[in-house]
């Protein structure tokens, strides 16, 4: 600093700033012993939550494929504490009561997680939007088909993958999300300690793609349906006219419960590229 005036106001600035850290020091040195502790606290309340986390997430991830067989999906656009709660539950009720539990979260949180989507994907709200309108003034059978669209949709955009449509690519590549999920659920690594926090994170992603590692009953064609005997919401019954009754509340609360969990699940590969 060639100019003398400069220097010497730099000299008083600091001059002047000394002066004031000597004169508050007590009260500098409480506030970052305050700091410090807030700090401390934030960090215990971090591990803490992460073991009850490590905990109780198992609990939900072995519930997370019986529900997706039943037509519930887990939304990542849940709150932590919304989760949490659900996951308490996972083992401790009947499977009834865990699906109306599921369906309760969903019917409480519609505006709420359609808001998401809206955000995350501006370039459906023409559809998207009309259908929540549509759930909302109880008229499922437009609702329903639209959630499941847009739900493949949206898979699709994401991963070049179909939900409900199986088969192979002119070059011999399967076309169905279920071996993405199979792939990405072989490349997760367990932690060493449960207790870590990245644990915690890593199971979460385990239980956002486990529902769709196994065929879903949801999406199965005529011949798995009747080697099932199966009679509950379907996508290809529904679409093709031949289900009369699809148009029910909980029939659009689990469609929608797909549309969210989807929507979320392919939000988070964007952000993260993982």
């Amino acid at each position: 600093m060639s100019n003398p005036n400069q220097w010497a106001m730099m000299q008083e600035f600091f001059t002047g700033l000394e002066r004031k850290i000597h004169e508050n020091r007590d009260v500098i040195e409480t506030r970052l012993k305050k700091f410090a502790e807030m700090m401390e606290n934030a960090a215990l309340a971090f591990n803490e939550a992460a073991k009850v986390q490590a905990e109780l997430y198992p609990k939900l991830r072995d519930s997370t494929g019986p529900l997706a067989k039943r037509g519930w999906f887990v939304s990542g656009n849940f709150g932590m504490s919304e989760i949490m709660e659900l996951a308490r539950q996972c083992g401790s009720v009947s499977d009834a009561e865990l699906d109306s539990i599921v369906a309760e979260m969903y019917r409480n949180s519609v505006d709420e997680l359609g808001a998401s989507l809206l955000q995350d994907y501006p370039e459906r709200a023409f559809a998207i939007k009309p259908a929540l309108d549509a759930h909302n003034r109880g008229e499922h059978a437009l609702s329903v088909p639209i959630f499941f669209s847009q739900a493949e949709g949206i898979c699709f955009t994401a991963l070049k993958k179909y939900i409900f449509t199986n088969g192979k690519s002119s070059g011999g590549i399967d076309e169905n999300i279920k071996f993405t999920a199979k792939e990405r659920l072989e490349g997760m690594k367990k932690p060493d300690d449960d207790s870590n926090p990245y644990a915690a994170l890593s199971m979460f992603m385990e239980i956002m793609w486990l529902p769709f590692a196994e065929p879903l009953p949801i999406g199965y064609g005529q011949k798995d349906r009747r080697i099932h005997n199966y009679e509950g919401l379907n996508r290809n019954t529904l679409m093709h006219g031949l289900d009369l009754e699809y148009a029910t509340e909980e029939n659009s609360l689990k469609a929608f419960s797909m549309l969210s969990h989807i929507g979320a699940l392919m939000h988070n590969l964007s952000d993260t590229s993982v």
